[in-house]
């Protein structure tokens, strides 16, 4: 194996998992409030609990373009929808109940969304955040640019990663040939792919903050590059951040 082909270590992270915990109703006890513009400013966001007599229904669903989550219960699947989408459902003969409201977007910071989800934004902040804190242990690396910024589009994006590693001049460069293995994390490949976007950003600040701290993770950084790529796809990202299917 070449010099290039040690120091490559590869693990993609893409899972279309949107997992959630849901608080447990009474079936009888769970209603739906009529959505009025002059009342609420906004359509609340709901888990939903739509009911299946068999695998035809289960098929049905799936396949429709609902946001369906994996959790489920024995008879029910976990659907996330508003009031449109609960008429849209029950006219389709689903039998739909409110398991619980989602916080809205606005009650946990301005620009999160699906109940605190970052933005494409956030994330490149957050980034650069670290970046200036630590300049000892990572820089932001520009690796290109978007499909829409490619195309000149207004609302394209630089593809962006951060790479973590105790810096040494020549380190986190875009060379394959370096001493020091490298690690990449890949997430949010897919436009509604949401939740590894959150697990990379905890990892980032997991590696910063334990650094001289676990005896294992400044292992790590002292003999290998972390590379981490929290938003692999932000055009797609972006459009679903405002309220795209």
């Amino acid at each position: 194996m070449t010099r290039a082909g040690r120091s490559l270590l590869v693990m993609g992270l893409a899972a279309l998992a949107l997992g959630s915990a849901w608080l447990a109703l009474p079936r009888a006890a769970a209603t739906i409030a009529a959505f009025d513009p002059e009342v609420t400013p906004a359509p609340r966001l709901y888990v939903l609990r739509v009911y299946v007599r068999g695998p035809a229904d289960v098929a049905r669903l799936a396949s429709s373009g609902w946001d369906v989550l994996e959790t489920r219960g024995p008879d029910y699947l976990l659907v996330i929808g508003d009031d449109v989408v609960i008429r849209q459902l029950r006219a389709q003969g689903f039998e739909v109940v409110i398991d619980h409201a989602l916080e809205t977007a606005a009650a946990i910071r301005p620009f999160s969304y699906y109940g605190g989800y970052r933005t494409v934004a956030e994330h490149y902040q957050h980034m650069d955040d670290l970046a200036a804190a630590r300049p000892d242990l990572a820089v932001v690396v520009d690796y290109g640019d978007s499909w829409r910024k490619a195309n000149n589009r207004p609302d394209g994006h630089d593809l962006k990663a951060i790479c973590i590693t105790r810096l040494r001049a020549g380190d986190c460069a875009l060379d394959p040939e370096t001493d020091k293995p490298r690690f990449l994390l890949i997430a949010a490949i897919h436009a509604r792919e949401l939740s590894t976007a959150e697990l990379a950003w905890r990892w980032m600040d997991t590696l910063v903050d334990n650094d001289d701290v676990d005896p294992d993770v400044t292992a790590l950084l002292e003999y290998s590059e972390m590379w981490i790529i929290p938003i692999a796809n932000p055009d797609g990202r972006r459009i679903v951040e405002q309220g795209g299917n």
